[in-house]
């Protein structure tokens, strides 16, 4: 520093800085130049790095096992300032003579740079300074160090900058490193699905890229020593189970969620050893957990997983704007208005101040714009948004076509005939039995029959989701369904049987209450009572920021709805009458297709249908029932009227018709 000070008192006014003073300076010369001003033993030390920050300076310093204090670096570069070392730029950099000499300087005093490289990469590490982590991931790459390139992956991983330099040295990664390092695996999927010169990034292509790193490398990922390398293999193989060609043979993806169960038992583990895992190994395993709940239409396990993505993601990555696109999807099937607020609110503030993971995402954002659309009554974005999804049909991501299939029968109901929307969901299902079906998607698939008058098939669906343990889905359409088929009165008891429900979403609420209203306004009950219900629907449709739940009304019984709707008693928004403009009531299709009455069994022939639908005669069919073959043949002569059928054949074929009785059960005769 004295020479520093020396230097500048023999300066004038008019003196040149050092590096004008010399024209072409051999290297020698520049050598003596820069240390004849006395810096540390450690300053040629900064030339290794691409710019100079303040980090790096102290990097320098601890590699040599000095310190340097603030008032040191300050004083520092302001004379690299005026001595002229500084290069002109954005960054500031060292005049490229200036570091080729130092450099020089170094290769003559280690044989070589990769030693002070090294310790300099290892003095980055302990330090572990924001502004000196670019420059770490590169030298890692330059010494194949790839374990510190790990750590840096796992501990800052948006700070690294995926130069040119850095790319080429992952993608010619060797597989037993990437197995080794399962993040690397990472690394070679993201950079293979990302198109740099639009900067897109294709999820489809990102996920058949970890699909191949997990069943090429990471099957033995439980023989991991270190819990974060174990996490994130075990991440990736479970991606496989779940999601590879394979796992379709598997509904339920049992050996996905084995392996699920075993990562978090690691984990438990780590943490009673007090040795936890890095936040982000264990974001990627919530992430994948959220695909392998999404693989299986899981949706209250998908919000919780990606929940969970969005508290331990770094602000801005890839894995935050992921999870809170799943977050959103899981809130517009499960109904949860503040799962889908947070999940749309995240993406927003990204899309809005320019993230880079936003703008390389924008593929993944076109479901959660469709299911704001929906929520908000808008036709154009919705139709714009299922149109650029079409054209990347072939792209599936998690298999996504289960829910562009929910997102139309939402629009089919709404908009466009509803017949190839349920034709496009049973696709989407492969043939599933209802008992494979997620109840959610079940749902669906009643709201669906519900709109083409099929009531007896959807009753069949929200039966099946009752016996899942999940009555709780059906009360709302459940009472649109009796509605529907005219039974007032049974809708009118599920309504209220539904307003009491703990586990009811909010646009359930909204819906019962709006179902209510028109059950009211069918019995031409108390106009008092009426208002009240359609009030309480305006206000928790506001709440769950949604126009759906009234909008399943039949459009006449809506707009009926709408026209008895009162002031509300206080001052502020009046939601329907704010957001359900004409243009956006126009657009509804007219509503349910007629339907006859509800088809109703006995429980005792519940119990028999299936048995005629085999190849048991009258008399094997009362022995079995432990009843006389009289009552059968009463039971018989009852169904056939229910059913219109004058045959045993018929009534069968009938039932089938009604989604009563599965076309597998029947016995050939």
């Amino acid at each position: 520093m004295r020479a520093f000070e020396a230097e500048r008192a023999e300066g004038s006014q008019t003196r040149l800085p050092l590096v004008h003073r010399l024209a072409t300076p051999a290297v020698a010369e520049w050598c003596e130049l820069w240390q004849g001003l006395g810096a540390p033993d450690w300053f040629s030390r900064i030339a290794l790095a691409e710019s100079l920050t303040e980090g790096l300076f102290r990097m320098a310093a601890e590699s040599t096992g000095s310190r340097v204090s603030s008032a040191e670096l300050a004083e520092l570069y302001r004379h690299l300032e005026e001595a002229g070392f500084l290069a002109d730029g954005p960054e500031p950099k060292l005049v490229a003579a200036v570091r080729d000499s130092m450099l020089v300087e170094l290769e003559g005093r280690y044989d070589g740079l990769s030693r002070p490289r090294r310790e300099m990469l290892r003095a980055g590490l302990r330090l572990g300074l924001p502004d000196t982590i670019p420059q770490l991931a590169l030298w890692a790459a330059d010494e194949a160090d790839w374990g510190a390139l790990e750590r840096i992956l796992l501990t800052e991983p948006g700070l690294v900058r995926w130069d040119l330099r850095l790319q080429r040295a992952v993608h010619t990664l060797a597989s037993s490193e990437r197995q080794a390092h399962p993040i690397l695996s990472a690394s070679v999927a993201l950079l293979a699905a990302l198109d740099v010169e639009r900067n897109q990034l294709s999820i489809a292509e990102l996920v058949g890229e970890l699909i191949k790193e997990g069943a090429a490398l990471h099957s033995g990922w439980a023989d991991h020593q270190d819990v974060n390398a174990a996490l994130v293999a075990g991440s990736f193989w479970m991606l496989t189970q779940a999601c590879a060609t394979s796992a379709l043979a598997d509904p339920g993806r049992t050996a996905a969620a084995a392996t699920r169960r075993a990562i978090e038992e690691r984990i438990l583990q780590a943490n009673r050893e007090h040795h936890p895992p890095f936040a982000y190994a264990v974001a990627i395993f919530h992430l994948c957990s959220a695909a392998l709940a999404t693989a299986v239409g899981r949706w209250t396990e998908v919000a919780r997983q990606s929940e969970l993505v969005l508290l331990l993601s770094p602000r801005c990555s890839l894995l935050g704007v992921i999870g809170a696109s799943l977050l959103a999807a899981s809130g517009f099937f499960n109904g949860n208005a503040g799962q889908r607020t947070r999940g749309e609110l995240y993406i927003a503030d990204h899309t809005g101040h320019r993230c880079q993971a936003a703008a390389s995402l924008a593929e993944l954002l076109h479901l959660s714009k469709a299911f704001a659309g929906i929520h908000q009554l808008d036709k154009a974005e919705v139709m714009v948004e299922l149109a650029a999804l079409e054209r990347r049909q072939a792209q599936h991501w998690f298999d996504q076509s289960l829910l562009m299939a929910c997102t139309r029968a939402y629009a089919g109901i709404l908009w466009q005939e509803p017949e190839a929307a349920l034709a496009a969901f049973d696709a989407a299902l492969g043939g599933a039995r209802p008992d494979e079906v997620d109840p959610v998607q079940l749902r669906t698939r009643a709201e669906l029959l519900i709109n083409l008058g099929e009531v007896d098939l959807a009753a069949t669906m929200l039966a099946a989701i009752t016996d899942a343990g999940a009555r709780f889905l059906t009360l709302a359409p459940a009472a649109r369904l009796h509605l529907c088929a005219g039974d007032l009165e049974q809708a009118r008891v599920l309504a209220e049987e539904g307003l009491h429900a703990a586990q009811l979403s909010l646009a359930d609420r909204a819906a019962l209450q709006a179902l209510k209203a028109a059950v009211g306004i069918l019995n031409e009950d108390d106009d008092a009572e009426i208002e009240q219900s359609i009030l309480a629907a305006c206000l928790i449709s506001r709440e769950a920021r949604s126009l759906l739940p009234v909008a399943l009304l039949p459009k006449g019984l809506l707009t009926t709805v709408l026209e008895r709707h009162v002031d509300h008693p206080f001052s502020g928004e009046c939601y329907l009458r704010e957001r359900l403009v004409p243009a956006k009531l126009a657009d509804l299709r007219p509503g349910y297709r007629a339907a006859g009455p509800l088809m109703r069994l006995t429980p005792r022939e519940k119990v028999l249908l299936p048995l005629l639908a085999t190849s048991a005669s009258l008399r094997e069919i009362a022995a079995q029932l432990y009843v006389s073959v009289n009552t059968v043949r009463k039971q018989v002569v009852t169904l056939r009227e229910k059913f219109n059928a004058r045959t045993r054949e018929e009534l069968v074929s009938r039932a089938i018709e009604k989604g009563l009785l599965s076309a597998s059960g029947v016995d050939p005769r």
